[in-house]
């Protein structure tokens, strides 16, 4: 899975908090989950795209669906069931323009 994001800032004021990141998300098995979290690692937004943000760094933790699976009888005794879906991390900022 791979992540490429697209920030921008409208306002060249550090006191207005107008920046965005918009996240494309290639590769994986959706739907996903998103967990973006700011410098302080506290959580901000569990959405794919992140606006009203503040000028500095962003972190996202992206996780594919589970994927289930089945071994045939002679795989056995390993058990069929459902694997942990796949997890991209990346950070981007919100720079001044």
């Amino acid at each position: 899975m791979d992540l490429s994001f697209s920030v921008t800032d409208d306002n060249a004021s550090t006191s207005v908090n107008d920046g965005a990141i918009d996240l494309t998300v290639t590769g994986g098995s959706g739907p996903f989950t998103y967990e973006w979290t700011d410098l302080n690692g506290s959580v901000i937004a569990t959405t794919q795209n992140i606006s009203g943000l503040a000028l500095g760094p962003y972190h996202v933790t992206v996780t594919g669906a589970e994927v289930p699976y089945y071994n045939p009888p002679s795989a056995w005794p390993t058990p069929s069931g459902v694997r942990p879906g796949c997890t991209a991390t990346g950070s981007a900022f919100v720079l001044q323009n």
